[in-house]
């Protein structure tokens, strides 16, 4: 119908998603790489220790999502997965980074 001719060819999908999980990947990295310089800052002003269990389940989580989707950008370069796999691999780091929000709650 309607709906269905003015969608985008399922090709330009596929690059739109390769270029969100690249950019995703990248400011992730980002974050990454800033937070231990923020978290000193924070550090000596109270905030919790690398120890507490809010900040532990953040670096876990946080950093499964991150390999889940450096192993979907290795996927695409090395092993030539197609985009439906890379978007499914993208959306199980979506629902790892869903449940960091939720753990990152019930802690706080």
């Amino acid at each position: 119908g309607l709906l269905f001719d003015r969608l985008p060819s399922l090709d330009l999908l596929g690059r739109m998603s390769w270029y969100a999980l690249l950019g995703g990947l990248l400011f992730m990295t980002i974050t990454i790489a800033t937070g231990p310089l923020l978290f000193s800052h924070s550090a000596s002003a109270g905030q919790p220790e690398l120890g507490d269990a809010k900040v532990l389940a953040k670096i876990i989580i946080g950093s499964i999502a991150w390999l889940i989707y450096a192993l979907a950008v290795l996927g695409k370069f090395f092993a030539k997965w197609p985009p439906s796999r890379l978007s499914s691999i993208a959306v199980t780091g979506f629902v790892v980074i869903m449940a960091l929000l939720i753990v990152s709650g019930i802690l706080s």
